[in-house]
């Protein structure tokens, strides 16, 4: 990448956040105008069809700090005329701390087997055990208790829209 695009792609550098928290507007403005920068990036790395890394380390890092501002401030939806942003949960997941206790129930064996000789003790076929992460995962959603070793989690993520006003479409 040319030293003119790096510049291009880093006009923003580190000054963004100083100036948002620099600014005396009240904070949906604070959110609503780091928001549409946001997605004006975004949009500018689509366009572009190219791997800016500036770019999107620059993106990832702004909307990481919006999050983390909007989770601090139990700010959860915020929008105006031209744009939506949003902390909405990622689907449930299953965290495995520790293998070796998991219950042989919630482990599947990966084998390789040759067609023609399926012997009776599969068990010398097996080449490693992977957890059954959907099993637990209804175990957990039907009010089961999870097993020593594994943890329930659930992430959020950060939904920046565009808003269409009618007759704009």
């Amino acid at each position: 990448m040319t030293e003119l695009k790096k510049q291009e792609y880093n006009r923003y550098g580190d000054e963004w956040k100083k100036y948002i928290e620099a600014t005396t507007i009240d904070f949906d403005s604070k959110i609503l105008l780091l928001g549409t920068t946001i997605r004006k990036l975004e949009t500018e790395s689509e366009e572009k069809e190219v791997d800016l890394k500036i770019l999107k380390k620059q993106i990832f890092e702004m909307r990481e700090y919006l999050q983390q501002n909007m989770e601090q401030l139990g700010a959860t939806f915020i929008k105006d005329g031209t744009i939506k942003i949003s902390i909405q949960n990622n689907p449930p997941s299953i965290e495995i701390n520790d293998l070796t206790i998991v219950p042989d129930l919630y482990l599947k064996a990966k084998m390789d087997v040759p067609l023609g000789k399926v012997p009776s003790n599969l068990f010398s076929y097996i080449k490693e055990t992977l957890v059954d992460k959907s099993m637990l995962l209804k175990l957990y959603k039907d009010g089961g208790k999870l097993p020593e070793g594994v943890t329930f989690s659930q992430k959020k993520h950060l939904q920046i829209t565009r808003v269409f006003q009618s007759g704009n479409a």
